[in-house]
């Protein structure tokens, strides 16, 4: 069975989507979410145009609510905001949580989410191979 991992934001409109995105493609034994904590918007459409320049998008990504996969035991919570953070839901207190805070990029920038692409792929996927080393 493949652990599961959480990814939040505040709004998962951009940082958790390119989360999950990067982690799914580069660490497919592991199963990825992503959420925002509390009202989801739709998902920045710069996020996208990025994503796929980088044969990292995906159709079935969607900006959600976090609790709307409920049954779902996560072996770990990543969150990506200052925001997410203090708004940790305590209904996640049994899973491992850590934070790892990125800068919400700026509506429209392309520059900006192309450098948290880049910096998530350099620190994201080894973060969590030693979080789920058994």
């Amino acid at each position: 069975m493949n652990k599961k991992v959480l990814l939040l934001c505040s709004d998962n409109s951009s940082l958790s989507i390119i989360a999950q995105a990067i982690l799914t493609k580069y660490l497919s034994e592991i199963d990825f979410f992503s959420g925002a904590t509390k009202k989801s918007k739709k998902i920045d459409a710069n996020v996208i145009k990025s994503l796929s320049s980088h044969l990292l998008w995906r159709d079935e990504y969607n900006s959600k609510v976090y609790d709307q996969n409920p049954d779902i035991n996560y072996d770990l919570v990543i969150t990506l905001c200052d925001k997410s953070s203090k708004e940790c839901p305590k209904s996640l207190s049994k899973s491992t949580q850590i934070q790892i805070e990125y800068d919400v990029p700026t509506k429209n920038s392309l520059s900006e989410i192309e450098q948290i692409i880049k910096e998530m792929k350099m620190e994201l996927i080894p973060i969590v191979r030693n979080e789920l080393s058994e």
